[in-house]
């Protein structure tokens, strides 16, 4: 059965490529209206070839790209990890990061729709497979999340919850705003962030949970919120999915 909310709204607001901002044509988002999406719902057909998807040399803890031959990224062969397990879709370069930082800063919200759909049809089985209560997104600080309109990890995981039929649940809160993380060494950010998150309220014992982020650069955030969830929610495990992993 085809959904014509969808449709209606892509008459009044036509979607485009996130990648090159050129208009997808009615045509092509058929399978969209009936359930079915492909990239080519989402995405120009010579776009899906600028975005480096993840695969062969990743990082089995993290899921971020690694050098050939090795099995952990430089972070995780660094410091030790919580969580049980990660993966990531996209490198986070080129055209992949002008579209995360749309999605993130100029109120692209309409990206979550290919995000959510490559993170479902890249990582879905593995999702199934962990046997997960929720999915959760990172938090970020009511300010921020007034100022932007919404919180990118969450249109996230909403999507993701979708696809794979695992409930989102909202748990964790950010209490602090930290100053901005992106040139700050490994061992400054994890003193950047102590405190900055907490419990919303109590949660059963012995849950297990998939943490969902935009972007994995050290992880110190995922980090953060995968010890809350074990330590403080005695969390049976934690497991993390970026959309984007790299510098």
């Amino acid at each position: 059965m085809k959904d014509y909310k969808k449709i209606i709204t892509d008459i009044i607001y036509p979607p485009v490529c996130p990648v090159c901002g050129d208009v997808i044509p009615i045509a092509k988002r058929k399978p969209w209206y009936e359930g079915k999406p492909c990239y080519s719902t989402f995405l120009c057909a010579p776009c899906k070839g600028n975005l480096r998807f993840l695969e062969g040399n990743v990082c089995e803890k993290c899921g971020a790209e690694t050098s050939p031959g090795k099995t952990l990224c430089n972070v995780c062969e660094e410091v030790a990890r919580c969580f049980a397990g990660g993966k990531s879709i996209l490198a986070y370069d080129g055209v992949a990061r002008q579209m995360m930082m749309a999605f993130k800063y100029s109120g692209k919200r309409e990206y979550a729709d290919f995000l959510t759909y490559a993170a479902a049809e890249r990582a879905g089985s593995w999702i199934q497979s962990l046997h997960l209560d929720a999915i959760v997104p990172v938090p970020i600080h009511p300010e921020k999340r007034k100022a932007r309109g919404y919180n990118q990890a969450e249109l996230l995981a909403q999507g993701i919850a979708t696809y794979t039929g695992v409930p989102m649940r909202d748990i964790l809160k950010r209490n602090k705003e930290t100053n901005a993380s992106k040139e700050l060494g490994l061992h400054s950010r994890v003193f950047n962030l102590r405190d900055a998150f907490s419990l919303k309220g109590p949660i059963p014992k012995g849950k297990r949970f998939l943490l969902v982020d935009d972007i994995l650069t050290t992880g110190v955030t995922l980090e953060s919120c995968a010890e809350l969830l074990l330590y403080e929610g005695n969390a049976d495990a934690v497991y993390v999915l970026s959309l984007c992993s790299g510098k």
